[in-house]
């Protein structure tokens, strides 16, 4: 007996499962869209010129998981699947304003500080000279640091977690487990399963920061593989989720 006919509006969670570790790498539960793509092509055998017998070519697939909430480890799918979780240091730029003559307050124990006049930062003859001690900078000539003025300050900062995107790295295939929510014709609330069997993330990468408009998105498009066993994509629905799929 069929089960109720049921819809979504839900784009699911998705967990990913390392194929190579055989650990669970990465949990999505963010996405704003989930969108299964299956597609395969024929090949006719013709009689007389006619079409009479349809031969199926090999599945192809995609996954693309649309999201603007995610956290920062999603990136280590386009690299090896690994973090670097210490860093060497990075360059960082602020401005910083004066509340007391000839000083400016600074970082605690800054590398390689370099202090210019408002706009100028990295033009040589806008470079004020000083020391840091602490968490202050002492203008040489006092007179360049003025109370109420703005200052473009540029720094050596300390590292931290970092996910490398290069040629030499190996991206690493993924199985992807998907729970999405649906509601039944009598208000029941119940699961369907996707389940893609092996998959790699297409390195395509667009991450557009505005500070107007939508929120900056991320586009993850997973290409879907048949893995060792002839699995493809699985779709279910659990016995136990729903009152629906019983007789």
């Amino acid at each position: 007996m069929n089960s109720t006919n049921r819809a979504s509006r839900d784009c699911g969670r998705t967990i990913l499962k390392n194929l190579a570790t055989g650990k669970f790498d990465l949990d999505i539960d963010t996405a704003n869209s989930f969108t299964l793509n299956i597609t395969s092509d024929t090949t006719p055998a013709n009689k007389r010129g006619k079409r009479a017998i349809i031969f199926q070519k090999p599945m192809e697939g995609t996954v693309a998981l649309e999201l603007e909430v995610y956290p920062f480890e999603i990136y280590k799918m386009f690299g090896d699947g690994t973090v670097i979780t210490q860093t060497g240091d990075y360059p960082h730029a602020d401005s910083v304003k004066c509340r007391e003559a000839g000083v400016l307050a600074v970082p605690e124990n800054v590398k390689s500080l370099q202090v210019y006049s408002k706009g100028n930062l990295g033009q040589e003859d806008a470079e004020i000279e000083g020391t840091v001690e602490g968490t202050k900078f002492t203008a040489t000539t006092a007179s360049e640091i003025a109370v109420g003025s703005t200052y473009d300050i540029v720094y050596m900062a300390q590292g931290g977690k970092a996910i490398a995107i290069n040629d030499d790295l190996q991206m690493p295939d993924y199985k992807l487990d998907t729970d999405i929510i649906t509601k039944d014709e009598l208000g029941v609330w119940s699961t369907e399963h996707v389940t893609c069997y092996k998959s790699t993330a297409q390195r395509n990468i667009e991450l557009a920061y505005t500070a107007d408009g939508d929120p900056a998105s991320l586009t993850i498009t997973f290409d879907l593989l048949t893995d060792e066993n002839g699995d493809f994509v699985e779709i279910m629905t659990p016995e136990s989720a729903s009152g629906t799929t019983g007789e």
